[in-house]
């Protein structure tokens, strides 16, 4: 269930940030705003999207024989990290999902993929092959830690898990000056 949550809401952040500017097409040529409000409120639509499944979490831990310890506080540390590691894949991709549509739908399709190549409803393997595959998932170290703090067991990245946030946040930062440089000739290629 934490797995699945946790996966839920890096899909929704990819997902809510890859369609801002297809929803504010119409806006967009007309008003004159921060573009870079359009990701900050597709951020913050999939944080409450992400929030109310998260909470049902809190109900089910009650109902089964798990035992809560200080660690299960970093759960909310690992939503937020894979919101911000979806928003990152996302702002980068704007442009060229705002041109084409195949690219979302494509994106759609890799997403449905790798939530089974992504250890989301299992472990980590403990093999060689198949652990090193999925290690290199981005996804991977956020939601294994994530998952095994809030239940006080499995595997902990944590050295990976910081570095994936703060490249997330590298990500973001380049992204939106690349979304700020590309808006006005998307505004101008949208409305012709």
């Amino acid at each position: 269930l934490a797995g699945t949550v946790l996966w839920a809401a890096f899909n929704g952040a990819i997902v809510a940030t890859l369609g801002v500017v297809g929803e504010a097409r119409g806006v967009l040529s007309k008003v004159n705003f921060p573009h870079e409000s359009l990701v900050y409120n597709a951020f913050l639509k999939a944080l409450v999207d992400a929030a109310i499944p998260a909470s049902l979490i809190v109900a089910a831990l009650f109902l089964f024989p798990v035992e809560l310890g200080f660690h299960a506080l970093l759960f909310p540390v690992a939503l937020l990290g894979l919101l911000l590691l979806g928003m990152a894949i996302g702002v980068i991709l704007i442009p060229l999902a705002t041109l084409y549509t195949d690219v979302g739908r494509g994106v759609q399709l890799a997403l449905r993929f790798g939530f089974f190549v992504t250890p989301v409803i299992f472990p980590l393997p403990a093999a060689d092959p198949a652990r090193t595959l999925m290690s290199l998932n981005p996804a991977t170290p956020l939601i294994v830690s994530g998952r095994s703090w809030l239940v006080g067991t499995g595997d902990t990245m944590p050295v990976a898990f910081f570095g994936i946030i703060l490249g997330s946040l590298l990500v973001i930062a380049i992204g939106l000056l690349l979304f700020k440089v590309a808006m006005p000739h998307l505004i101008e290629r949208l409305s012709s």
